[in-house]
């Protein structure tokens, strides 16, 4: 539940990706969970380019990660109602 909470408040005031990130860890407590969960929606509502260069170089599988979400994107587009 706390999880949940802290997500949510991380996910209405961070405005860029990166700083949701410092949010999470700066919170402390269930940081890994938190931080994954605030990352990840937070990179869908800003783009992979909000995090810095040198976190998108690390990231492993990232060229593999683009693809599924470009597959997903194109999915949304075709499933949406007219």
């Amino acid at each position: 539940m706390r999880t949940a909470i802290s997500s949510l408040y991380i996910l209405k005031h961070a405005p860029d990706t990166f700083t949701g990130l410092q949010y999470a860890i700066n919170l402390g407590g269930d940081v890994d969970s938190i931080a994954a969960i605030c990352t990840g929606i937070l990179a869908g509502r800003y783009g992979l380019d909000s995090l810095p260069k040198f976190m998108r170089e690390e990231t492993e599988g990232v060229e593999k990660l683009k693809a599924i979400g470009a597959q997903f994107a194109q999915y949304q587009k075709n499933t949406q109602v007219k």
